[in-house]
């Protein structure tokens, strides 16, 4: 009876977490929240409501730890930074390489809706890539959204305001190569990063993109200081933000352009001419997509645009530590394991600098 009766309350309590996670899932865009786990983040690889648990548990006393290390070595290491802005406190993430001793560069990374940039961490391993590349890396927290163009996320928040804090905050620790700043997003995140171009392209070396395109409503209203150097990357099954534009069905809604839209305003911008097309491998035949790869040709000095085009792709992080299975498909469409987006982001910003102020 006792055996029974244990059996039933597991299944209850796996009832509750499903029903739980999948309201939770309808309110968020992109590398977020616990219920990520499941989604898009390394969590979730094993099943099971026991590991989901336990592996939060893990997540948690990883955090304390980090903060441990960045108190007891000084500038290396993790450390979570807190930025008054406008009256508000706003925390980052970073990330500071243990062996540096020169000033380096940095790479900010923007997480999606409602999400965090702890999530984005473990999501995207961009952490273990700037340990042994050397560079400095970023994960800021938003206000629930980022202010991306939509008006549905915030216009008047002082997002652009924080970015500029953390990098007055490096600049001044003597940290910052400035030369060599950039950003990247996913989602909403990867929408303000399109707003960072249009607004902050004098301050940083280039962008890239993740299931992103520009909002409607901020289109007419971007307007960089000079070309950019930028890399979208999009699934063509994205049924968050679609390829074709649109509302955007779950978070915040609002409408978007559509990928080629977005990548035509980019291409006239950086004055380019024809798209060069080309396959890339496929290195996951069983993941259901092919990756073209479109370089723009003859953009002008300071400009680049580069398109990573996943056929059978949806909305997420490529090659991210990310759950397979039918409830992610069903949410977020199929994820790509062509390419590993870290490796693919980083060697693509790493190409460019900007002149130094």
């Amino acid at each position: 009876m006792a055996r029974h009766k244990r059996k039933r309350f597991g299944a209850i309590l796996i009832l509750i977490a499903l029903v739980v996670g999948w309201k939770v899932v309808g309110h968020r865009e992109g590398g977020g929240g616990f219920l990520r786990d499941l989604i898009a983040n390394r969590g979730g690889e094993r099943g099971g409501l026991r590991d989901i648990v336990a592996r939060r548990n893990s997540n948690d006393g990883l955090v304390r730890a980090s903060a441990e290390n960045s108190r007891n070595n000084g500038d290396s290491g993790h450390e979570t930074r807190t930025f008054s802005v406008g009256g508000e406190q706003r925390k980052a993430l970073l990330v500071v390489p243990e062996s540096h001793g020169q000033k380096l560069p940095l790479l900010l990374v923007f997480h999606g809706g409602k999400g965090s940039g702890e999530n984005l961490e473990r999501q995207t391993g961009f952490s273990e890539l700037a340990e042994s590349e050397g560079f400095l890396v970023a994960y800021p927290d938003s206000q629930g959204n980022w202010s991306d163009g939509r008006s549905t996320t915030g216009s008047g928040r002082n997002d652009i305001d924080f970015v500029r804090a953390i990098l007055a905050d490096l600049r001044e620790r003597g940290l910052l190569d400035e030369t060599r700043v950039y950003a990247a997003g996913i989602s909403n995140g990867g929408m303000f990063v399109l707003r960072l171009a249009c607004e902050m392209s004098g301050e940083f070396a280039a962008f890239a993109a993740v299931s992103a395109s520009i909002p409607e409503a901020y289109r007419n209203r971007c307007a960089p200081a000079g070309p950019v150097h930028l890399l979208m990357i999009n699934g063509r099954e994205d049924p968050l933000v679609r390829w074709s534009g649109g509302e955007i069905p779950r978070g915040e809604g609002g409408r978007v352009i559509s990928v080629p839209e977005t990548a035509d305003f980019w291409k006239r911008q950086n004055g380019c001419g024809a798209a060069q097309r080309t396959m890339l491998p496929d290195r996951d035949p069983q993941d259901g997509t092919r990756v073209e790869q479109y370089s723009y040709t003859g953009c002008v000095a300071g400009g680049d645009l580069t398109q990573l085009v996943i056929d059978g792709g949806g909305h997420g992080w490529p090659g991210g530590m990310q759950a397979p299975g039918r409830f992610r498909e069903r949410i977020a469409g199929r994820s790509s394991r062509d390419i590993e987006g870290r490796a693919v982001v980083w060697n693509y910003l790493r190409r460019w600098n900007r002149a130094r102020p």
